[in-house]
């Protein structure tokens, strides 16, 4: 079956589009942009200019009884922000030559200590130690470098912007990695988890699933997951031990929220970590050995002589993401026939309990309240208590919104049912509840400035993506009266949202596809509230409701056989995929 040779950017720009038969073709990776390859029959609309394809997707894909829908997205546009340099200049500089400390500035190392919450298995007076020596591991150092790049101000000399900097010095890495990769160590498996996150939060979610998978191989060849006890109060051995334990830990904390879309099964639960979960951050700086909790709780082996230790952020972020891993599980798959959510034995009801008893132990610094993340953000843990917040807050906005009447598409008469029109209503408070709650947290994170949201991971913007998502719903189809003041606030924090989301993508090219479902999610529930259950085939709506539902860490191809879809579900496609400017 013939496909298309050129992605939609390199037709537009009418650019030869050099791949390896499907996408990123190399002009789109070294850009940081999604590279798409349009089905057979829908290449035209890539011919057309930019502004003709705004026109016209203002013009004939919104339904004329919502127009002012379409200033609510436009409204998020702004500055596009291009980068003046070509982006099909190869960068002039040969890493193999390079020393990597070069260009580890003060910059950077701020940057890293901002956003080291996600990977919080590095020991950082004695990481700072070896870059002051120049002793750190090459590998580690590039790999770090290929994350904080992303929010330097201006990008090295010898690159044209921070995305191409941070992929180059990616690509680089995994060049070192590569060839040893069957050669376990510790500094690997934090190299591999460090590329991970990198990938994922630049779309290549193949990528950061296959390497993710080969960190938790190494992990288990290594016996990460079955650490010794911690008896010796000898602070280096502690704190070797405790980078070997939060090292398993991150392992545990990306599988779990990288996993559940699908194809994403997890590799390891709860019952594979047997070993006690990550100490307070003080104690780990300060090598500190105090006895902490298993995931599930103290166990008493009576040989321990040591204190016992205060739970922290990452500790109780490791809890929340095993729940999230199971809700992720769950919401992703289909369940018709299962027990009705407002039951109290069915699953939904049960992961509610776990989220609720996790939220009921938080210490009550730790507990969610916008003057408590003023309060930790002084701290510089900020970003880290934002992080944690976010997996909760995402596992509440995936229960409920299983439930809502157009992502579920059951038969009309289901939807009479007296039991489940209360669940419905009920439903959607909590979810407007939850939704506004997390926009309310980003109103303050922007006013905290940069150097506060350089340090945010893609999760962040994921739940932002997903909060506005659910609150563009809620604005197409009301659970309130017409003219209740919280439409108009749904409104602008959409609006919000979204340049928000405009603004990551600077760093996190992922940005953009959470950007692009918004729009194309705006365009199906514009489509179903006109022309009701015949706007879109089933099929298409299946579509779109796994573009909602999967979170996409693991993106399919968009070049798809021409005789294996129907006209309107390559559309629906291309809506989910083409790049348009808020």
């Amino acid at each position: 079956m013939k496909k298309s040779i050129a992605c939609g950017a390199c037709r537009t720009s009418k650019r030869r589009c050099i791949h390896s038969g499907g996408p990123p073709c190399i002009r789109c990776k070294e850009r940081g942009d999604e590279c798409i390859f349009p089905p057979k029959g829908t290449s035209f609309i890539f011919r057309r200019s930019r502004l003709e394809r705004q026109q016209r997707a203002a013009s004939s894909a919104l339904p004329t009884d919502v127009s002012t829908v379409s200033s609510l997205l436009s409204a998020a546009a702004g500055p596009q922000g291009e980068a003046t340099d070509d982006p099909d200049e190869q960068p002039k500089v040969n890493l193999w030559e390079k020393d990597p400390l070069e260009y580890v500035t003060d910059e950077v190392k701020e940057s890293y200590m901002r956003c080291s919450y996600k990977w919080s298995f590095h020991h950082m007076p004695t990481f700072f130690a070896q870059i002051r020596n120049k002793t750190l591991d090459r590998s580690v150092a590039w790999a770090m470098l290929a994350i904080t790049v992303r929010f330097s101000q201006k990008p090295p000399e010898g690159f044209s912007s921070q995305i191409q900097t941070s992929n180059y010095f990616a690509a680089h890495t995994r060049s070192l990695i590569l060839p040893s990769i069957d050669e376990p160590s510790l500094q690997r498996i934090q190299v591999l988890l460090m590329l991970t996150g990198h990938s994922w939060g630049s779309g290549e979610g193949r990528r950061a699933w296959v390497y993710l998978g080969m960190a938790v191989r190494m992990a288990q060849i290594m016996g990460l997951f079955e650490d010794t006890p911690v008896t010796s109060p000898d602070t280096q051995d502690f704190i070797h031990g405790e980078e070997r334990r939060r090292t398993a830990w991150t392992c545990f904390l990306m599988d779990s929220l990288l996993s559940g879309g699908k194809g994403r099964e997890r590799l390891l639960s709860a019952d594979s970590m047997q070993i006690q979960l990550p100490c307070d951050t003080s104690n780990f700086i300060f090598g500190e050995s105090v006895l902490c909790p298993f995931i599930e709780g103290f166990r008493s082996d009576g040989t321990a002589k040591l204190p016992r230790g205060n739970m922290g952020i990452v500790a109780y972020s490791m809890r929340v993401a095993d729940i999230w891993g199971a809700v992720a599980k769950w919401s992703c798959s289909s369940h018709p026939n299962n027990t009705p959510p407002w039951q109290a034995e069915s699953e939904l009801q049960r992961l509610l309990v776990r989220l609720n008893a996790w939220k009921d132990s938080l210490p009550p610094r730790l507990r969610y309240d916008l003057s408590l993340l003023h309060a930790h953000s002084v701290q510089n843990q900020g970003q880290a208590y934002c992080y944690m917040h976010c997996i909760h807050f995402m596992s509440v906005i995936f229960l409920y919104r299983s439930y809502l009447p157009e992502l579920e598409m059951h038969e009309e008469a289901e939807h009479e049912n007296g039991d489940r029109n209360q669940w419905t209503e009920f439903s959607c408070k909590e979810l407007a509840k939850v939704a506004d709650q997390v926009c309310e947290m980003l109103q303050d994170i922007r006013g905290f400035g940069f150097f506060f949201l350089r340090g945010l991971v893609p999760w962040i913007g994921f739940t932002i993506y997903t909060a506005i998502g659910t609150l563009l719903y809620f604005w197409h189809f009301p659970h309130v009266d017409e003219g209740d003041p919280q439409i108009e606030s749904w409104r602008q924090r959409i609006i919000d949202g979204c340049v928000f989301l405009k603004d990551m993508r600077q760093a996190w090219p992922m940005a953009d596809t959470w950007r692009e479902t918004i729009k194309a999610m705006h365009i199906f529930y514009s489509n179903v509230k006109s022309k009701g259950n015949q706007a879109m085939s089933p099929s298409a709506r299946r579509e779109m409701r796994n573009a909602i539902i999967d979170y996409g860490a693991l993106q399919p191809s968009p070049v798809q056989p021409a005789d294996s879809c129907s006209e309107e579900d390559a559309m629906v496609r291309l809506f989910l995929c083409v790049r348009l400017s808020l």
